[in-house]
């Protein structure tokens, strides 16, 4: 009895120890001092700007922290990690047009700074905030990049789709508008000479609806159903859906023949491609999209807008100058941006803040990704009954990640 309860007792105390030591470890934690950069060409000193939210999301852990009064510049300390530093609130800003009088409009900021390391010393760290006004016009409604699988299990790529909106109350038109690819990957970050991010977006893809501005009308709250084969995939394929009343389907007529041509579907213009056979979309979403409008004729587009960049490839040997081309499409022409990628992979958004500041995504680079899609949300109804989606230029917000496709229905 009496061993029993030394023995017990020994134990308590070796317990209380533990609990000790493991009180006594000291998290390492650094200071960091956060300042924002106004990054909108608005002719105002000091617009006012409230209800400022910091968000700090340390990569390592998972762990996040908000400071929801957070000031112009603040110095905090936190515990060390590599960080995503993102920053919105609102501004009241003035706009003035000759001859008018002087109006104020409201408006969202946001903007973010990705893998800032937070080690030692204090970090200095700039975040530039853009405004984030929602899209009245054409937007990406859904993507269908992942493609499924058969009942057998086999891979099926021929069903994937582009659906866009007309986000406005008015009739906008189809004719002209263009999809860009983007040339990088968001998984895979290198520092590309030249850097061009601030003002243009680098594509290695572009398709574009033929016609004009005053082609191919769409409706307020209709949509455009964009396929890569325009066909009723249940077919041949229990797992997909029916594409056969796209309005449009993108076709590479390849020398290897490889892809399918549905006569009663007008195509695309393949404006350019890199790939040397058929392009199809990146099947776990490393690549991001953009919707623009080229400001002159194809040809004389292309020729203006050619990017030529390289970066240094490191290894263990030592390291080899990579070069890429591409074209380039200035960001004042995108209409409307999407951000993909997953997120075990994530390393870098590929295109200005002002265009994007994240990322959505349909599943984690594994099987989850299959027969999904990413699909814009829904921002309120109008009374008419029209659908008004959200669009604040932040895909990890404005998209349901991992949706159930639905190709010609917005929901």
């Amino acid at each position: 009895m009496k061993k029993n309860f030394i023995y017990g007792l020994l134990i308590i105390l070796m317990s209380i120890g533990c609990v000790s030591c493991q009180e006594d470890v000291v998290v390492p934690t650094s200071v960091i001092e956060v300042r924002t950069n106004l990054a909108i060409p608005i002719m105002l000193d000091q617009p006012p700007i409230t209800n400022l939210t910091l968000t700090l999301t340390n990569k390592n852990t998972g762990n996040v922290i908000k400071y929801e009064d957070f000031h112009i510049k603040q110095r905090l300390r936190i515990e060390e990690g590599i960080y995503r530093v993102s920053i919105e609130g609102d501004i009241k800003y003035q706009t003035i047009e000759m001859g008018k009088t002087d109006e104020y409009q409201d408006a969202k900021l946001r903007g973010y700074v990705e893998s800032v390391s937070v080690y030692g010393e204090m970090e200095k760290i700039t975040v530039d905030l853009y405004l984030a006004t929602e899209t009245q016009g054409f937007v990406f409604e859904e993507i269908y990049f992942a493609g499924s699988k058969t009942p057998q299990g086999s891979q099926y790529n021929s069903d994937k789709f582009f659906e866009i909106y007309n986000n406005s109350d008015k009739v906008m038109y189809a004719g002209g508008l263009s999809i860009g690819e983007t040339m990088f990957l968001t998984t895979m970050k290198h520092d590309y000479s030249p850097d061009i991010m601030d003002e243009y977006v680098a594509v290695n893809a572009i398709y574009t609806v033929p016609g004009s501005g005053n082609d191919y009308p769409i409706q307020p709250g209709e949509s455009l159903l964009i396929a890569d084969v325009a066909k009723n995939h249940n077919e041949v394929n229990p797992n997909s859906f029916d594409l056969s009343n796209a309005d449009f389907e993108w076709f590479d007529d390849d020398k290897y023949g490889q892809d399918v041509d549905v006569p009663s579907v007008p195509n695309l213009i393949k404006t350019y491609s890199s790939s040397e056979t058929i392009w199809s979309l990146h099947n776990r979403g490393f690549k991001s999209y953009v919707l623009f409008r080229m400001d002159k004729p194809a040809e004389k587009f292309l020729a203006d807008n050619k990017y030529d960049c390289s970066y240094e490839f490191v290894y263990s040997g030592g390291s080899i100058n990579m070069p890429s081309s591409g074209y380039k499409v200035k960001n004042t022409l995108v209409l409307d941006a999407v951000g993909c990628s997953t997120p075990s992979n994530f390393e870098w958004t590929v295109m200005s803040p002002s265009l994007d500041m994240s990322y959505t995504h349909s599943g984690d680079a594994n099987d989850e990704r299959y027969g999904k899609s990413v699909r814009r949300k829904i921002s309120y109804t109008k009374p008419d009954g029209r659908i008004v989606l959200l669009d604040t230029n932040n895909s990890a917000e404005d998209f349901i990640a991992t949706a159930n496709p639905t190709p010609g229905t917005i929901e």
